[in-house]
């Protein structure tokens, strides 16, 4: 017997890809990848980046674009297919998360006639379920977890990085820039000069820097000279790699579930997160940022724009962070401010200021949020 897999694709790619790395892992071989699509996810590549982010050969599979809004039009297409494609010594397992209602209807009336095994991935949740045959053991936990590139890949994103797990230094030395700037000790002044040459690629310290920069105890590659890449991190990206480090402390991640500064192209697009990593195969993305102004230019609306588009682009799932050290979003109760407050909860951002940061107790509170977004029920 053969194994025949049906996938409805639509824009929401991953329950494509976690059920076909599912049922690759628990059914065997797979004959033929039989992909229902229309014109419009076609033009999208859609399916391509299901395909791509699976690894599954192209050469096993067949898509049929139909009239999204027809039964008639998918039931004429599918028993096409069915006579010049399939056999009766075939499995048919359907995936119908994918797909709009019209289509979901279509194909469930079309292989209900026939010997078939139909599931849904229900949004949010790492289980699967089975609809058609009826069953007393209908949910199945979803056992595959997908890596960081695998679900960009799914998307159509590409990393540009090269190494999205190094660090340019330890943990004890974010650490301690953290402690620093909590006490008060990091010279804004010196930092502000440094912002404004993030772009060369060596300056030569004057005095005042040098005093600073032993002062916090920061070892520089060249004497009497400061290249592009302490520049930035001295700059912010200490933050962001404090992030990061919070991330592995809290979340123990193998290396293809997690990265810092990931460069990536979509469509047609250049963009970088700060810190990006999969759990219990849901994206999140950590923007960091040391303070919510530079000059004039206000951080926090270009940040949280940024991550409220995370779930346009890679799933409705995906969740954004937005960890800062500003002092200056919390009243004189402190609490976050309502104006900050309303347009995060607007935008689907979560907040995680200097307050929560300098608080294990509240940190925990976050972190145990993520460990338990997704539940198998």
């Amino acid at each position: 017997m053969s194994n025949v897999l049906v996938s409805l694709v639509s824009d929401q790619t991953i329950p494509n890809v976690l059920f076909i790395k599912e049922m690759e892992k628990g059914s065997g071989d797979v004959r033929m990848y039989l992909f229902v699509s229309t014109e419009k996810m076609e033009g999208k590549g859609k399916t391509d980046f299901i395909i791509q982010g699976s690894h599954i050969e192209k050469s096993k599979t067949v898509v049929i674009k139909v009239v999204e809004d027809s039964i008639e039009d998918i039931n004429s297409k599918l028993t096409e297919f069915t006579k010049e494609k399939l056999s009766d010594e075939d499995n048919l397992i359907v995936n119908l998360t994918g797909g709009t209602k019209i289509m979901s209807i279509g194909v469930y009336n079309f292989f209900t006639e026939r010997t078939s095994t139909i599931y849904y991935l229900p949004i949010g949740k790492n289980i699967y379920k089975q609809i058609f045959p009826p069953s007393e053991h209908r949910e199945h936990k979803l056992n595959v977890k997908i890596s960081l590139k695998d679900y960009l890949t799914s998307y159509g994103v590409e990393i540009k990085s090269k190494d999205i797990n190094k660090t340019l230094k330890g943990k004890k030395h974010t650490e301690h820039l953290f402690r620093e700037f909590l006490n008060n000790k990091i010279d804004t002044e010196i930092i502000g000069k440094l912002r404004k040459k993030r772009n060369k690629k060596e300056i030569r310290l004057d005095e005042k820097t040098k005093s600073f920069l032993e002062k916090i105890k920061f070892d520089i590659e060249k004497e009497g000279s400061i290249n592009k890449k302490d520049i930035n991190y001295l700059t912010g990206g200490w933050l962001e790699e404090y992030g990061y480090n919070l991330v592995r402390g809290y979340i123990q991640l193998d290396d293809d579930k997690i990265g810092l500064n990931v460069h990536i192209s979509h469509d047609k697009t250049q963009n970088e997160f700060d810190v990006m990593f999969i759990h219990e195969n849901i994206l999140y993305v950590i923007e960091c940022k040391t303070a919510l102004k530079d000059g004039e230019k206000n951080l926090l609306n270009d940040t949280l724009y940024k991550l409220s588009a995370l779930k346009k682009d890679f799933g409705l799932n995906a969740e954004g962070y937005l960890f800062t050290l500003d002092d200056k979003l919390r009243d004189s109760k402190g609490e976050i401010k309502k104006d900050y407050e309303n347009r995060s909860k607007l935008l689907g951002v979560t907040l995680v200021d200097r307050a929560i940061l300098s608080d294990r107790e509240e940190l925990n509170k976050i972190f145990d949020r993520i460990k338990g977004d997704v539940k198998n029920v």
